[in-house]
């Protein structure tokens, strides 16, 4: 009976024992998981493999392999994707040219159209671009420094590429002035560096325009980001904005998309997009070469995701050539090169093109003339802020008891284009047949910072 006893006592201790292991073991691994998962964040789950299914431990394993510890990025990634903002979208299907931007990209794009079979291609070897290398001169490539501004500068460079192309000034778009407006119009806080969406900034520059970095220039390194540019910024900006001719459009993302990019490049249009950037995007190799590799995206840190502009193609190496905005010592002097196969709605998105843009300047008419009583001094000319030689849309001209007779007026023309004008006097009502100024039309080409007319009729 006592052997019994015995026996039945040395069970009960045994299963004790057992009982009490498991559940340190139970506890020790809910532990690690619970470390792991603060570690590599709620999305992220570590696997538990039994190495031994008759052991009484486990072993843990993540995807991250032996190192678990996060990667401090060397830069900011801090775009966002255009989905997270309905709001700003919703705004720009709104816009008044709308229609004219889509027809602009369908014509781009239908599937008729077809391009000259080449193996390499890149809009900056036109001329007055003569080749990257010599387009630096003239087309320096941006630092954005520690702001998380890649939208604005990416943005900011396709505008200045299509700004020389026209020959309208090579001068260097604000970017700042970009990332305050794109930042206030998605509602996001101007005073924090949040970050923003491509679709923000393309609103910014079609709602406000966009002057030039002499007025607003860029500073990475204060608060500067977060003080909104004065009312001299604006005036010079409002030039620029969609309303004055400027295009840019959405290039949808559809199994055509490699194909599209390609025909939009060969039309001159740079376009900006967004990728999401893993750990291997910062790697010695591609920071040195430019060469992106494709990432895995079950071993590497996802860092965050960044703005770039396309400028080109490589056929034979299945790569897209993108202008970053890390300046000239990153990548292969600042350029890096995608593979096509990053073109997938998990790795890239938010396409837009910039087609063309447009940028009419502050033009102001002064001139001195004598009118009798109850009678005005206009402009007409053939732009549309002229009437078009209509003289019921004419420039009125106005003057004071102090200023006469010295009429003065202001009107936004297109920079590098020749506008041809004419001064007439004429009623209040435009009812009574106009007095022409004698002589040929007047013409004037404005320069990137506006103009000045001044006349005196005699």
């Amino acid at each position: 009976m006592k052997f019994f006893i015995d026996k039945f006592s040395k069970m009960s201790i045994t299963l004790a024992l057992l009982a009490t292991t498991s559940s340190v073991n139970s506890a020790s691994t809910t532990d690690t998981t619970n470390t792991l998962q603060a570690t590599l964040g709620s999305s992220t789950k570590p696997t538990l493999l039994v190495s031994n299914p008759s052991a009484s431990t486990l072993t843990t394993t993540t995807d991250l392999n032996a190192n678990t510890q996060p990667i401090a990025p060397k830069h900011q990634y801090k775009l966002l994707r255009d989905s997270s903002n309905p709001k700003v979208l919703a705004s720009l299907e709104g816009r008044s040219s709308i229609q004219q931007d889509r027809a602009f990209l369908e014509t781009l794009t239908r599937p008729s159209k077809t391009i000259a079979p080449s193996y390499y291609f890149d809009i900056r070897e036109v001329i007055p671009f003569k080749g990257i290398e010599s387009s630096q001169t003239v087309f320096p490539y941006y630092n954005e420094g520690n702001l998380g501004a890649c939208a604005a500068n990416a943005l900011a460079g396709a505008i200045q590429y299509r700004s020389i192309l026209q020959g309208i000034s090579n001068e260097t778009p604000s970017r700042l002035f970009i990332y305050y407006n794109q930042r206030s119009l998605a509602g996001r806080d101007v005073t924090q560096d949040t970050g923003a969406t491509i679709s923000s900034a393309i609103a910014a520059f079609t709602t406000y325009g966009v002057c030039p970095e002499s007025l607003y220039s860029y500073d990475s390194e204060g608060e500067k980001f977060a003080v909104k540019p004065n009312a001299t910024c604006y005036e010079a900006a409002s030039g620029s904005k969609g309303i004055n001719g400027a295009v840019v459009a959405n290039i949808p993302q559809n199994r055509n998309i490699l194909s599209n990019i390609k025909k939009v490049l060969h039309e001159k249009c740079p376009i900006v997009m967004g990728i999401n950037v893993y750990s291997s995007f910062e790697s010695e190799e591609t920071t040195k070469t430019g060469v992106v590799t494709l990432p895995n995206t079950l071993t590497e840190q996802l860092l965050g995701s960044r703005a770039l502009m396309i400028t080109g193609y490589n056929e034979t190496k299945q790569q897209f050539t993108v202008r970053n905005s890390w300046g000239s010592t990153s990548g292969n002097k600042g350029d890096y090169y995608l593979p096509y196969s990053y073109i997938t709605p998990d790795l890239a998105f938010d396409f837009w093109l910039v087609g063309k843009v447009s940028s009419k300047v502050p033009v102001t008419f002064s001139v001195t003339a004598n009118t009798p009583h109850g009678q005005f001094v206009y402009v007409s000319g053939n732009a549309p802020e002229l009437g078009n030689w209509d003289i019921k849309k004419a420039l009125q001209l106005t003057c004071t008891a102090q200023t006469y007779p010295n009429w003065t007026g202001s009107a936004f023309l297109s920079a590098g284009q020749s506008t041809e004008f004419k001064f007439f006097k004429a009623d209040k009502t435009l009812t009574q047949k106009p007095v022409w100024l004698d002589g040929q039309n007047l013409s004037h080409i404005p320069s990137s910072g506006g103009g000045a007319i001044t006349h005196h009729w005699k």
